[in-house]
């Protein structure tokens, strides 16, 4: 499944260079990307909701923005909008607001079925060097959006201004061998999935290190509103 008519907006570009620095707003331009696509919103009200988004995910001028600071600003924003009717859930290594820590295991089959017209689907890549044999150190990390799987490949529409050729960025992803002892923080991470065919900016390996899906419930299905996260 490939979904069709979703943008492609870069995070590099004249219009973001006036108020915040564009190599962070990766993850605002990655969710937009699905909620311009789910709303109809033009290329200039993309632009608007990438700067609304920026401010309540809290992105950061050195950190970029966090697991927690996405789930966060996309349950503001679809309040805002009085969007009540949807389930939003965070699988992977980091840690988000525990309304939306999905405790299973981040797999293929997990971000297949999130797809779909009313869903939406964002991967946070890390970049990891090997310093020594066995050993990954986290260098940086990176936001994209999930466009579809086909052929065994997962569809990316990535905003990275280092990607080579346009987007939709075809890409392999697999289970690496890696021990508990393999990273440069204690947090253990086994369910990672390294990505193959991806033009590593940082490091040697790109690793999803996360994924958040949005879910839209249709009309009739039951209210998953609930109460508001803290920003933790």
């Amino acid at each position: 499944m490939v979904l069709s008519d979703i943008p492609d907006l870069p995070q590099q570009g004249p219009d973001f260079d006036t108020w915040m620095q564009p190599d962070v707003l990766c993850g605002p331009v990655a969710v937009s990307n699905s909620l311009a696509a789910l709303e109809g919103l033009d290329e200039n009200a993309q632009i608007a909701l990438v700067a609304r988004l920026a401010r309540i995910m809290f992105t950061s001028y050195r950190g970029g923005t966090a697991p927690r600071g996405i789930t966060a600003g996309v349950w503001r924003y679809l309040q805002e909008r009085d969007v009540d009717n949807f389930t939003l859930r965070y699988r992977g290594w980091r840690r988000v607001n525990e309304r939306f820590q999905d405790m299973g295991h981040l797999s293929l089959e997990w971000l297949h079925q999130g797809l779909g017209e009313r869903s939406a689907v964002w991967l946070n890549l890390g970049f990891y060097s090997e310093i020594v044999p066995g050993y990954l150190k986290r260098e940086s990390g990176h936001w994209v959006t999930l466009r579809g799987y086909a052929g065994g490949r997962l569809i990316i529409n990535d905003p990275g201004p280092w990607v080579a050729v346009e987007s939709p960025l075809p890409v392999t992803a697999r289970r690496p061998l890696l021990t508990r002892d393999a990273f440069d923080q204690h947090t253990f991470r086994p369910e990672l999935l390294e990505l193959s065919g991806y033009p590593v900016p940082h490091g040697e390996r790109a690793l999803i290190d996360g994924a958040v899906v949005l879910r839209l419930a249709s009309s009739g299905e039951p209210d998953s509103k609930g109460s508001a996260p803290t920003r933790d």
